[in-house]
This record gives structure tokens, C-alpha cells and sequence, in this order.
């Protein structure tokens, strides 16, 4: 009976392994594009976006690590999960050569609700087996939504028109008295 019991629990265990699996190689890739994009822009917004895509980096790194803990606790297997990054993502690649601040910040709110919406399809299923593994995805869930709203409100701000200059107003005043 206890034989029973085990095996039911690796077998659960595997099952929940495989969406935490997913999410660390997307957020792995989704890193790794975050790194490349901080080198290869330019514009005005670069400092802002420079500064936004390292607190990404930091926070993709973390999550790493957790998922990676979570699935040593959890899996048989101590396979090289990294390994599989290349024939396991299904994030498009970052466009090659130099990018324009604004198509930087497109492509990540593109990239990151796309995965954010991954991840939020895999936290029932997960919550069957794993309970703990599905809270850990439901955190991963918000703040990439929290991280998709900052980046629509920096690209709204960058795209507002600017009509009225610093002083502008008071000089159109002046003349017109």
C-alpha cells in the first residue's frame, strides 16, 4: 500500500513538473531577450527602458530560481533543464541589429502578455497536483501583468503629444495681454 502511495505521488509530481518546466524556459528566453534588447536600442526613452529592462532581467532571474528549487523539490529528474531552451521555446526571436526604443517597448508588452497569458492557462491544472507550485505560477501571473501595464503606460506617455513647452504657456499669455 505504501508502494501505492509513492509511486501515485511522483506520478503527480511529473505531471505538475511539466507547466513549471514550460514557464522557466519561456522566462529563460524571455531573459536572454530582455539582455540582447538592453544592448541593441536607441532613442529617448533609452535611459528609462535600459533601467525597466534590468529590474526584468533581476526579476526573470529570481523566478528562475524558484521554479528551479520548486522543481528540484518536486521532480525525479535532475536533468539539465536549460538544455532545452532552443527547441523548447515558443517566444519569436528578438529582430536582429539596432532597435528603435519604441519597438523595444512593443515587442516586450507583446512578449510579456503573451506569456503572462501561457502561464495563467497552466495555474488549474497545476493546482490539481501541486497546490504550492500553482501559487508560485499565480505569482509569476501578476507581475507580468503588473509589468505589461507599466510598459503600455511608458509607450502612452512616449506616444503623447507634447504641444505645450516648459514657459510656453506664460509667453502666450504675455503676448496676448
Amino acid at each position: 500500500m505504501t508502494q501505492l502511495l509513492e509511486t501515485r505521488q511522483i506520478v503527480e509530481s511529473a505531471e505538475a513538473a511539466v507547466p513549471l518546466e514550460q514557464t522557466l524556459v519561456e522566462l529563460i528566453d524571455l531573459s536572454l531577450q530582455a539582455e540582447q534588447a538592453h544592448w541593441s536600442f536607441a532613442g529617448p526613452g533609452s535611459q528609462g527602458i535600459h533601467l525597466f529592462l534590468d529590474r526584468l532581467i533581476d526579476q526573470y532571474g529570481d523566478w528562475h530560481d524558484e521554479l528551479t528549487e520548486r522543481l528540484g523539490a518536486i521532480s525525479a529528474s535532475s536533468e539539465d533543464r536549460a538544455a532545452i531552451l532552443a527547441a523548447a521555446t515558443p517566444l519569436e526571436l528578438l529582430p536582429e541589429g539596432q532597435l528603435r526604443d519604441r519597438d523595444v517597448i512593443a515587442f516586450f508588452d507583446e512578449r510579456i502578455t503573451r506569456l503572462a497569458d501561457r502561464v495563467r492557462a497552466r495555474l488549474e491544472p497545476v493546482g490539481i497536483d501541486d497546490p504550492i507550485s500553482q501559487e508560485i505560477l499565480a505569482s509569476i501571473v501578476n507581475w507580468l501583468d503588473k509589468q505589461s501595464q507599466m510598459l503600455r503606460i511608458h509607450h502612452a506617455v512616449r506616444r503623447r503629444p507634447t504641444t505645450l513647452r516648459r514657459g510656453s504657456l506664460g509667453r502666450a499669455a504675455s503676448s496676448a495681454a
